[in-house]
């Protein structure tokens, strides 16, 4: 007996319905017995072709007073949701009135575009974010590794934190890291606290960049050994002359200057 139901059932079709208007009818603006007379409007035009179904009859199905259908229907003609037109019927030959819910097709068209818009925005903007955290990892590993390649070992958790500290705490440049390090490397100075007094020195100098700080260190040495004298470098002379002319050359110059 159940199986003859539910052929029976299966043998007059199926109302067609998008199924976004089930996922968006709240954005949309729809309360739930608007939600149900709309699809009631869609059953009766696709199963019995009647596309201005008596109001009694909506009222009898949805097992409400005539009345608040009617409120339903005021509420989705204000919302601009619904519309009552007319157009030619083919067998009668006259006009008849007709429901018409295209306007509710065309806003929930218009919400999946706006969605599909959101959802681009948000998969570029985790994508903009995912290269920015790959691009910072690829740049701390590198710092990472020329400072394990100088000291030749790996870094300790508290030299780590120095790194850490002075790039995005103290937001010191990579150039001028890798400057601090060429300065103390030069002295034989392999420490983390004599590169970190380095940095600390220029601060107080208002040096920010890795030129001003080369030109720094090259006017310091040469003061060191011609003492009295006021040594300074030209102005000319800063770019070509302050990347290449130092005490030791070190495999991480080009990342210096850059």
């Amino acid at each position: 007996m159940k199986d003859k139901v539910v052929q029976s059932m299966l043998s007059r079709g199926a109302v067609s319905l998008p199924p976004d208007l089930l996922w968006g009818y709240r954005s949309l603006g729809l309360s739930e017995g608007e939600l149900v007379l709309v699809l009631l409007l869609l059953g009766f035009s696709q199963q019995s072709g009647e596309s201005y179904p008596d109001l009694d009859e909506l009222a009898r199905v949805m097992d409400t007073p005539v009345v608040e259908v009617q409120e339903k229907v005021a509420s989705l003609m204000e919302k601009g949701l619904l519309a009552i037109t007319s157009e030619m019927c083919f067998v009668s030959g006259e006009k008849q009135q007709i429901f018409c819910l295209d306007p509710l097709f065309d806003r929930l068209g218009e919400f999946m575009a706006e969605q599909e818009s959101r959802q681009r925005e948000r998969y570029q903007k985790k994508k903009k974010e995912a290269l920015v955290i790959k691009d910072e990892a690829e740049e701390r590993d590198s710092i990472y590794t020329v400072f394990e390649k100088e000291f030749g070992r790996m870094l300790s958790p508290m030299e780590q934190g120095y790194l850490q500290e002075w790039l995005n705490g103290d937001q010191f440049s990579r150039g001028l890291v890798y400057e601090a390090l060429r300065s103390a490397v030069s002295r034989e100075k392999r420490s983390f606290k004599y590169i970190d007094t380095i940095l600390r020195n220029w601060t107080l100098k208002e040096i920010k960049t890795a030129r001003e700080a080369r030109l720094e260190d090259q006017n310091f040495s040469a003061r060191r050994k011609n003492p009295g004298r006021d040594v300074r470098e030209k102005p000319q002379e800063k770019d070509k002359e302050a990347a290449t002319s130092f005490r030791k050359k070190t495999n991480y110059d080009d990342l210096i200057m850059n």
